[in-house]
């Protein structure tokens, strides 16, 4: 991601979805230097930020596909943020109308106390989806829908061959294991996570 220039167009995923940003900086300080970063200065021409090499690739993306891709990957996970959002901002209007707005109607307490419902229902569906496709233990490593470089290090390097051997295998194991780079790494810890199971 260092070739990236002033004025290329990336993408950056939130909870919200896919922005896409302009590249309006490029600079690094000493310690930057010393870890062999470069950061970026983005901007959506609402708000601008800085991304060092760490968030390229994870949050921020120079093609829409690749950050769709993650945004797909993650978006139980991201609807659940939005939703316990929403789920705080009722809950402290409920307060502050039941404690200051006594004068206020009863329908306004019953309309709260239902989108909390509706909200609550909606988490307990995702929950339950995200269990109903977990995937068996003994699925093989070739069908987890890992990249080739991570899939050839679980396979070759490490001598897996179904996601219980994975998730038997140690994180540091893993980590030191020659030829998982960080961003094998994180795919494959994102990859768990997103099946449903904590490693």
């Amino acid at each position: 991601m260092k070739h990236l220039q002033i004025n290329s167009k990336v993408y950056r995923v939130t909870k919200e979805g896919v922005q896409e940003n302009t590249i309006v900086g490029i600079f690094s300080s000493h310690r930057e230097i010393e870890s062999g970063y470069i950061a970026y200065t983005i901007s959506n021409g609402q708000e601008t930020r800085d991304f060092s090499n760490y968030n390229l690739g994870k949050t921020v993306f120079a093609t829409k596909e690749e950050a769709l891709a993650c945004y797909a990957q993650h978006q139980d996970k991201f609807r659940k943020e939005l939703l316990h959002e929403q789920r705080e901002e009722y809950c402290n209007l409920k307060q502050y109308i039941s404690s200051r707005m006594r004068y206020v109607k009863e329908e306004c307490v019953t309309f709260i106390e239902a989108k909390l419902t509706e909200i609550d229902k909606e988490l307990t569906s995702i929950e339950a989806a995200g269990k109903a496709n977990r995937l068996s233990v003994n699925t093989p490593i070739d069908d987890l829908g890992l990249s080739n470089r991570a899939r050839n290090v679980l396979v070759c390097k490490c001598k897996l061959s179904t996601l219980a051997d994975l998730l038997n295998l140690p994180k540091d194991n893993l980590a030191s294991t020659k030829g998982v780079g960080t961003k094998s790494f994180s795919e494959i810890i994102a990859k768990i996570k997103s099946l449903g199971y904590d490693y």
